[in-house]
Parts: C-alpha cells; sequence; structure tokens
C-alpha cells in the first residue's frame, strides 16, 4: 500500500520518516510528496539499506537499523558490551524492532518459495512494462488531465499517490513526472499542446476578470446565470451549489479545472 502512513508519521511503502527521505532525495511539498512514490521510494530504501550494510556489515542488524534507527542499534549494541549478533542483542531493542525483523524474513521467504507452499500469485493491476512516464510542464487537477487522455482517474490515483492533493504542480522549469499505462501515452504526446492550450486561455480570461473585479465592477456570466462580485461572492440561481474554500496559490483556472468546469 504506498498510501500507508504510520501513527509515528513513517510514509509510503518503505516508511520513511520525513528527515530520513530528505537524505535520499524524497522530497515533501504541499503537492507531492516522494515517499509515497513507489518507484523513488524503491530506489531509496535499497540505498539506504546498502549504507547501513557498510556501517554493519550484517543484513539483520541494517534491518533493524532501518526500523528503529541507527540510535537504537548503537545503543544497544554498547549494552551488549560490543556484540554485533542481531539475534544478541534483539532483547535490547524496542519491542517493535524484535518482531520487524523476523517478519521481513518471513515475508522474503514466502516471496520465494511460494511454489513449495502451494501459495497461489496474483497478478498486479500493472505490469511495469505496461507502463511509461511522461512529463507535464503545466500546472492541473488530476480531473483535468484524465479528461484530454482518457485515463480513468481511479488508476491515475493508484499510479501516481505521491501527489498528494491530486494536483500535478508541473512548470517548464520543473516538470512533473506522470506514470501512465502505455495505451495513453500516444493520446498524452496528441493532446498536449491542446491541453496547455485551454489552460493559458483559463490564464488569460482569469487575469482580465481579476483586473475587471478591481476596479469594482460586477460581471454577469451569461452562460449559467451566475453574478460575481469583487468580495468574491457567487449566487447560482439555477440547480444544487457547491462551495469552495480557497487556499493560498489558488486561482479561478485551478479551481475550475479541480471540478471539471470553466472559469
Amino acid at each position: 500500500n504506498p498510501d500507508a502512513t504510520s501513527r509515528m508519521g513513517a510514509a509510503g511503502l518503505w516508511q520513511f520518516m520525513y528527515k530520513t527521505g530528505l537524505l535520499y532525495d524524497l522530497n515533501v511539498t504541499s503537492y507531492v510528496d516522494d515517499r509515497y512514490d513507489p518507484a523513488k521510494a524503491t530506489d531509496a530504501a535499497a540505498h539506504h539499506m546498502q549504507d547501513l550494510y557498510a556501517i554493519y556489515h550484517d543484513w539483520a542488524l541494517v534491518l533493524a537499523a532501518y526500523n528503529a534507527g541507527p540510535g537504537n542499534i548503537n545503543r544497544a549494541i554498547k549494552r551488549a558490551g560490543g556484540e554485533t549478533n542481531y539475534w544478541k542483542i534483539k532483547h535490547l531493542l524496542p519491542k517493535e524492532t524484535q518482531a520487524y525483523v523476523p517478519a521481513f524474513i518471513a515475508a522474503s521467504y514466502v516471496m520465494t518459495y511460494y511454489a513449495e507452499h502451494n501459495i497461489p500469485i496474483q497478478r498486479p493491476q500493472f505490469m511495469d512494462w505496461e507502463l511509461d512516464t511522461v512529463s507535464v510542464t503545466e500546472t492541473m487537477s488530476f480531473n483535468f488531465f484524465t479528461k484530454f487522455v482518457g485515463i480513468d482517474e481511479s488508476e491515475m490515483i493508484f499510479l501516481n499517490p505521491q501527489y498528494i492533493k491530486r494536483i500535478i504542480p508541473g512548470t517548464k522549469n520543473n516538470p512533473c513526472a506522470i506514470r501512465l499505462p502505455q495505451k495513453h501515452v500516444l493520446t498524452f504526446v496528441e493532446k498536449e499542446p491542446l491541453m496547455y492550450d485551454s489552460i493559458h486561455k483559463v490564464a488569460k480570461a482569469d487575469s482580465a476578470l481579476i483586473a475587471t473585479n478591481s476596479v469594482g465592477t460586477v460581471r454577469t456570466n451569461p452562460v449559467n446565470n451566475n453574478t460575481t462580485t469583487n468580495n468574491c461572492t457567487t449566487v447560482n440561481t439555477s440547480g444544487s451549489k457547491n462551495y469552495h474554500t480557497v487556499k493560498s496559490g489558488e486561482t479561478l483556472g485551478t479551481i475550475a479545472s479541480m471540478y471539471g468546469t470553466t472559469s
């Protein structure tokens, strides 16, 4: 479960704490948490374990240090008079770590010898070779992206759990990688210019609206009978109403794309 979060704040498949994740380039912002990215987190975990092995030269101690932190392991080794055999210092470690190492070994055993124990395998929702990565250079919601590309939003969320607000904060200087089934990549390439053009048009309209409202002009939308005033109050005279609390950095364009409508 790449969305897993512990009560201590560890996140993702490999349960990285915030500060440990930063050491391995797992960045966390208000929009993206790389600890939830299955590929990045797995790569980071492998490097972290490699670094721990360079210290302890024992894989059981590596697993213990991965779970409890090197500080706890070093204190246990010191209390045991310098003993570096995990099984001999196990009783000096936190209870969670005492259970973690055997559980990790058991999981590895089952994954290796499942056939000998008649354990059936379940095909993953997507195989790695069925996926590809594209770069997005404009900020947009998952909802906006999926409407152009044709992928189900549930699949988009499943493949890209690192985007914690379901918004892709891409820019030309800092493009965002999006994982897609290969069958949708060609559609993305074909629709990419149209997608960006649509975003630019919305942004331009937003700027014009802000400029109009800044001088106190009342603007009426003839399409849906919404009246917008310079105090940002909108009254819908027909149909149901939805309310959105505006957050710092949001524009009318990004809010509209979140709800699949126009500004």
